[in-house]
C-alpha cells in the first residue's frame, strides 16, 4: 500500500516575520496519505487505490474551475414568470372553453401557449445564470466585479465525474504555468472569550473528495490549543482537534502523536479519498461518523451528542476510511510543502471588498459562494474559523474519553 509523509518546510512560511511564525514552524502538521500519483493510469482513490490527491494551492483547482454567480430576481424577472405561467395555463383553458374549434385552431392555441412559457419561464432562469470563463485571472475578476453588486449566490464548478477530475488534477500538477507545490493555508486564532488562548490552524485544500459522495474541492484543517498567550511563555499545546467529515476528533496534546526530532509536530494520519483526518492507523479502518449537538426548542444541549453510524449496514466497506496502516516514521517522505500565514482578519475588514490589502494573493477568502457541493470556504465555517474552542465543544468527539473538556472549559 503505497504511502508518504508530507512535513511543511519551516524554511518557506510566508510571512517570514509573522509574530507567530516560530509557534507556525513548532507545531506544523506531518501528514501521513496515500501517495501522490505519478500518471492518469494509476486508479483513483475511491475505494482501493493506492494513491490520492495531496493539499494543493486553492489556485490548481480555480485553473480550470468554473464560476457560475445566480443574479437576484427583479421586478422583471417576477413578470416574466407570471407571464410564462399565464401562458402556460391561458391556452389549455382557452381550448377547453370553446366546443367548435378546429384543429388548427387548438393546436395554433396551445404552441401559443408552450412557447409563451417557455419564454416566461426557462428564459428568465437562464438568463440569471452568469458563467466566468475559467482560470484565476477570470474568476478573480469576475468576483471583483459581482460582489460589489450584491450577489451572494454563487458556485464554482469543476469536473463533474470523479474519474475526470482525477484525470484533470493530475494534468493540472503536470502543466501548471507555476509552481503548484503542497501547501497549508495557516490561521491564527485569539480565544474570544474566557480564559486566554491561541490556536494554530492549519488549513489544507485537496483538489476532489473522491469518496462515496464524491464531490469538488476539499477543505480540511488541523487545529493546535495553546492554552494562553505565547508571549507570555506558555507555549505547550493543550490539545489537537482534527476536522473529520462534517465535525471532528479531539486529543489531549500529551495523547497525540507527534513527529520530528522535537516532537512537537502532531501526526495526522489522512483518510484515502474522504481525507477526514485521525490521530493514529488502524488495519481495519475507521466507521465514518457524523454528529451533532441535540437542541431542545432551539436550545443546544451541550452535554448530549448523537452519533449517526453511516457504515454500521455497509458489510463491503464502501463508507469505511481507510488511512495508512505505518508509522509516520517508516513512511516514504514527499516534497515538502509550503505554509502561508494569512496576514488579517477578514472579520475585522472594513474597507470595500475590491480595495481589500493582500488582494491579490488573498482575494478567493472573501468568496461567500460553495467550492463545492455543500462545501464553504473557511472562513465562512462559522465556528470551525471564528471559534475553534466552541467548535471542539459543539462538534468534536473525544478521541479519549473527557479530552474537549481541558479545551472548551
Amino acid at each position: 500500500m503505497g504511502a508518504s509523509l508530507l512535513r511543511f518546510d519551516a524554511s518557506t512560511i510566508q510571512p517570514a516575520d509573522h509574530e507567530h511564525a516560530d509557534l507556525v514552524r513548532r507545531y506544523s502538521p506531518y501528514l501521513v496519505l496515500f501517495s501522490e500519483p505519478e500518471s492518469s493510469e494509476e486508479p483513483r482513490p475511491y475505494r482501493k487505490g493506492e494513491a490520492d490527491y495531496h493539499p494543493r494551492p486553492v489556485e490548481l483547482f480555480l485553473d480550470t474551475a468554473l464560476l457560475a454567480t445566480s443574479m437576484r430576481f427583479g421586478v422583471a424577472t417576477v413578470f416574466s414568470f407570471v407571464l410564462g405561467f399565464a401562458g402556460l395555463l391561458g391556452g389549455p383553458a382557452a381550448v377547453l372553453s370553446q366546443d367548435d374549434w378546429d384543429l388548427t385552431t387548438i393546436a395554433a392555441t396551445m404552441a401559443t401557449s408552450i412557447a409563451l412559457g417557455l419564454i416566461g419561464v426557462f428564459i428568465p432562469v437562464y438568463a440569471a445564470l452568469k458563467f466566468s470563463p475559467r482560470g484565476v485571472q477570470a474568476i478573480r475578476s469576475a468576483l471583483r466585479r459581482r460582489f460589489t453588486d450584491g450577489l451572494r449566490t454563487s458556485r464554482l464548478i469543476g469536473a463533474r465525474s470523479p474519474r475526470k477530475a482525477w484525470e484533470t488534477y493530475i494534468q493540472s500538477i503536470q502543466n501548471a504555468p507555476v509552481d503548484r507545490g503542497p501547501t497549508c493555508y495557516v490561521h491564527v486564532v485569539n480565544k474570544p472569550r474566557g480564559s486566554p488562548g491561541l490556536a494554530l490552524q492549519y488549513w489544507m485544500f485537496y483538489y476532489a473528495n473522491d469518496f462515496w459522495n464524491y464531490h469538488n474541492a476539499d477543505w480540511e484543517v488541523v487545529t493546535v490549543f495553546l492554552p494562553s498567550n505565547p508571549q507570555a511563555g506558555d507555549h505547550e499545546p493543550v490539545a489537537c482537534a482534527y476536522s473529520c467529515h462534517v465535525n471532528g476528533r479531539l486529543r489531549l496534546w500529551d495523547d497525540v502523536i507527534k513527529g520530528g526530532d522535537s516532537k512537537t509536530h502532531p501526526v495526522v494520519y489522512v483518510a484515502r479519498g474522504s481525507h477526514a483526518n485521525y490521530f493514529e492507523p488502524t488495519p481495519v479502518g475507521y466507521e465514518t461518523r457524523v454528529s451533532r449537538p441535540w437542541r431542545f426548542f432551539g436550545v443546544r444541549m451541550s452535554r448530549v451528542r448523537m452519533f449517526i453510524e453511516l457504515s454500521a449496514d455497509d458489510p463491503a466497506g464502501r463508507r469505511r476510511d481507510y488511512v495508512p496502516n505505518l508509522s509516520w516514521a517508516s513512511a516514504p517522505v514527499s516534497r515538502a510543502g509550503m505554509m502561508q500565514i494569512i496576514p488579517y482578519h477578514l472579520d475585522s475588514e472594513v474597507v470595500p471588498f475590491g480595495e481589500a490589502p493582500n488582494w491579490d494573493q488573498w482575494w478567493w477568502l472573501r468568496y461567500r459562494g460553495s467550492w463545492g457541493p455543500g462545501v464553504s470556504g473557511p472562513p465562512w465555517q462559522g465556528n470551525k474559523w471564528k471559534d475553534p474552542w466552541q467548535w471542539a465543544r459543539d462538534f468534536c468527539a473525544p478521541d479519549l474519553t473527557g479530552a474537549w473538556e481541558e479545551v472548551t472549559r
